[in-house]
């Protein structure tokens, strides 16, 4: 590594020092101000609209809260797995880890996705953006379930996702007996 010569330092400290003094200029302070006030657009690429027990608040609650907190648009799903309530336990588990008991493959998530879409209004309607996820991507018998969903819901579905892979403890407690891997093609 090079070593700085006596002088060099000092040099390098003043620009660094003008270079933050240009950046604090009134002018961009002004340009800030500015932006501040230009409306954004906001859009929540990730939204699953119930738990792991397949409950969720109604989608106009949804759309309503996206409206205070200044969200255009949202993707939606289900979640493909629901959380099993184990015959020994004498309470129902709050969290998919809230136990030791397993998860399952649960593909009925599309058709609650799908349903209380099609309840909305047009004008609510277009601000969600429905995904399909209630499949397990390790079987080959999935593209039945998407075929399935897009005759059933046509004009419903905008993409697919979230796919659950066997990648982390969510996938794996579903099938515990299988390796883990991320090559899964369907």
């Amino acid at each position: 590594m090079p070593t700085l010569r006596q002088g060099q330092f000092a040099t390098h400290i003043y620009t660094l020092v003008a270079l933050l003094l240009a950046l604090a200029s009134p002018s961009n302070f002004a340009d800030t101000a500015k932006s501040a006030t230009t409306k954004y657009s906001y859009s929540d690429a990730h939204l699953h609209i119930v738990d792991f027990f397949q409950k969720g608040d109604p989608l106009p609650d949804l759309i309503r809260a996206m409206d205070k907190g200044g969200i255009d648009h949202a993707m939606i799903s289900g979640i493909p797995l629901m959380k099993k309530w184990h015959e020994n336990e004498p309470k129902r588990p709050r969290y998919y880890a809230g136990d030791d008991a397993g998860m399952y493959w649960y593909s009925a998530t599309d058709s609650y996705v799908a349903e209380a879409y099609r309840k909305l209004p047009k004008e609510q309607r277009e601000r969600l953006h429905p995904f399909l996820c209630g499949f397990n991507p390790t079987d080959k018998n999935a593209d039945k379930h998407l075929r399935q969903m897009l005759e059933t819901y046509p004009n419903v579905w905008q993409g697919i996702g979230e796919v659950l892979t066997r990648h982390d403890d969510l996938a794996y407690s579903a099938e515990p007996d299988q390796s883990y891997r991320l090559n899964v093609i369907t």
